[in-house]
């Protein structure tokens, strides 16, 4: 499995919450159509600080993920309510525990 995490900073009051919606309601029906993908997480971590954290099977779906999420930026125009391009780290998973649910 490969892990993609992508850190964004709102420009102002709000814009976190806006970016929120717009990730949930148009970007995640896109990511989640990608080959290879597992599972998104989006994380608001205050202060107009964003996660989000895209779960592939492979590499190449991880790096598909990267251009569609620079895409929707893009398309969206949600530079005007983000500060600068996201930092991106990028990674295999190196081990997962995941809570057991018998």
């Amino acid at each position: 499995m490969f892990m993609v995490l992508r850190r964004y900073y709102a420009t102002r009051p709000g814009a976190a919450a806006e970016m929120l919606t717009r990730v949930r309601e148009l970007f995640v029906p896109v990511v989640s159509q990608v080959p290879g993908f597992v599972e998104y997480f989006a994380v608001d971590a205050g202060q107009g600080q964003l996660l989000f954290v895209t779960v592939c099977r492979d590499r190449a779906g991880a790096e598909a993920s990267i251009r569609e999420a620079a895409a929707f930026v893009k398309r969206e125009k949600l530079t005007l309510i983000i500060n600068g391009g996201p930092e991106i780290i990028e990674g295999e998973v190196a081990f997962h525990q995941a809570a057991r649910t018998d």
